[in-house]
């Protein structure tokens, strides 16, 4: 399965493929990021990392950030 991600705010699209039954979470480490440090959506719907991918997927993932 192909799943292409698109990172926020810096505008960077990963094309990454998984395996049938991967999460959310699996293709964010696949992509060498932190599955807390971002907000993934599919389309405008937000999405938890423990979502399994079923087909060809388009996410959005924001990455955000918390300080004083």
């Amino acid at each position: 399965m192909k799943v292409v991600l698109t990172i926020l705010p810096e505008k960077i699209q990963r094309q990454v493929n998984i395996q049938p039954g991967c999460s959310v979470e699996d293709v964010l480490r696949a992509c060498a990021f932190l599955p807390d440090s971002y907000i993934v959506l599919r389309g405008t719907t937000p999405i938890p990392i423990t979502d399994v991918l079923d087909a060809d997927s388009e996410l959005v993932a924001v990455r955000v950030a918390s300080g004083g």
